[in-house]
């Protein structure tokens, strides 16, 4: 399979997956701002799990774009990946609907953990591809703000059953990190 493909293919789910998310939006009868406050929790998800999404998209992208091969791992860990961030829009249609009850807030936090645990996994397999292409590994690393983030995920799991809105609180600010730009994806490969 070629790197191409799989670029295709992930594009055309990350594309999906949003657009699953903002039709799980309702839009209440308005009239003034106040109509707007029910449907607050279910646009807080949403932009939440948008930002996440989003962000991983660009990272894929910016990694795809250095990857020369896409054997071993890769494809089994990309769908794996796609699989969890395929869920963003069920947990966003949830947490939203239930105001951030303890039980929806851990679905919710372990659905972000999930994805974050799935794109290290990603990031390994494609090391692992290109372990003979000393640039490519020394290119690709998890970063500590990766590794925050998902300290942080797992962190918000047990949190969420006893503080819900400090986990959400938690995955609100991570969700801000993460969307922010990592010097991994935008460094050029170094040369070696």
């Amino acid at each position: 399979m070629t790197k191409g493909r799989i670029e295709a293919f992930s594009d055309g789910m990350f594309a999906i997956i949003i657009t699953v998310m903002v039709l799980e939006l309702q839009m209440p009868k308005v009239t003034g701002w106040l109509d707007f406050a029910p449907i607050f929790p279910n646009f807080a998800s949403y932009a939440l799990c948008f930002a996440v999404t989003g962000a991983y998209w660009a990272k894929h992208h910016a990694m795809f774009h250095k990857v020369k091969v896409v054997g071993g791992w890769v494809v089994p860990a990309n769908l794996n990946m796609l699989f969890w961030l395929s869920l963003m829009p069920f947990f966003t249609g949830v947490i939203g609907e239930d105001n951030f009850n303890g039980f929806t807030t851990l679905l919710y936090s372990f659905e972000f953990m999930m994805c974050a645990v799935s794109f290290y996994v990603l990031v390994l397999a494609l090391r692992a591809a290109h372990k003979g292409d000393s640039a490519i590994p020394r290119s690709m690393w998890i970063s500590p703000r990766d590794r925050l983030c998902l300290s942080a995920y797992v962190l918000a799991v047990p949190l969420s059953l006893y503080f819900p809105r400090t986990a959400i609180a938690l995955i609100a600010i991570t969700a801000l990190v993460c969307i922010l730009p990592d010097r991994m994806f935008t460094a050029e490969i170094p040369k070696g």
